[in-house]
């Protein structure tokens, strides 16, 4: 119960993350490999050349009102690297929580099914096989759960 409340505080503090963000993507950004630029010579105009200067112009004065809301954390592609990767390791944890919830359904099975044979030898050879792991403890604790009991 321990380990999931963790998972979920990790998941509500990375969606607060990734919704605090604000990139800004702009559609004057031309991607395109065909960028067509009128050239007037007889006034000395480039069109791309001003629509780049007002573009700046316009993010400047932007900056200055201050209207930036928000962490700017996720902008970019590293960003969306770094918050796909967060859901990448989430994702990860869980598929590793539920199989271990599943192999500890089957262990207490099996365990359960051992007891019921009730036979001493059975129940010591599991015990020395698992005599120099780092289960051990846990293996002792299963078997002799019922004899607590």
């Amino acid at each position: 119960m321990r380990t999931l409340k963790f998972i979920l505080g990790v998941i509500l503090a990375s969606l607060c993350l990734i919704t605090t963000g604000c990139a800004e993507v702009s559609p004057r950004d031309n991607l395109s490999p065909r960028i067509e630029q009128k050239i007037d010579n007889a006034n000395g105009k480039i069109d791309r050349i001003e629509s780049n200067q007002n573009a700046i112009k316009f993010a400047i004065e932007k900056r200055t009102e201050n209207t930036n809301t928000g962490v700017q954390f996720f902008q970019g592609e590293g960003g969306l690297i770094v918050g796909f990767g967060v859901v990448v390791i989430i994702c990860v944890t869980i598929y590793f929580y539920r199989s271990s919830q599943k192999n500890e359904q089957i262990a207490k099975m099996l365990t359960e099914q051992i007891r019921a044979f009730n036979d001493p030898e059975l129940e010591d050879s599991i015990l020395r096989a698992a005599l120099y792991t780092d289960v051990e403890k846990d293996v002792y604790h299963m078997m002799t759960k019922k004899e607590r009991a």
